[in-house]
């Protein structure tokens, strides 16, 4: 689950001047797709996942935990997959 982040510090992880983050949180200004990607390295989410959650207004809990497994080892993946598996093995 993604945590809220403070804009200073998304802003650090994004490679973004605050102000830039303002700005495009107070809908002041339009991001371009390259910031648009810097935002989604700096929030840990892929810009497919960004755009369809702005486009349908909500959260869609299975690409964001796509995402934060694509930044997993292979190994850490592949033990979630088992998991996974066995909370719905009936």
């Amino acid at each position: 689950m993604a945590r809220a982040l403070t804009q200073e510090a998304l802003a650090e992880r994004a490679g973004l001047a605050t102000d830039t983050v303002r700005r495009i949180e107070g809908d002041r200004m339009c991001p371009t797709i390259d910031t648009a990607r810097k935002l989604c390295d700096g929030l840990g989410i892929s810009l497919s996942t960004f755009f369809s959650t702005w486009e349908e207004d909500r959260r869609d809990e299975v690409a964001e935990l796509a995402d934060y497994l694509r930044t997993r080892p292979r190994r850490e993946q592949r033990r979630a997959l088992r998991v996974v598996w066995a909370m719905f093995d009936e």
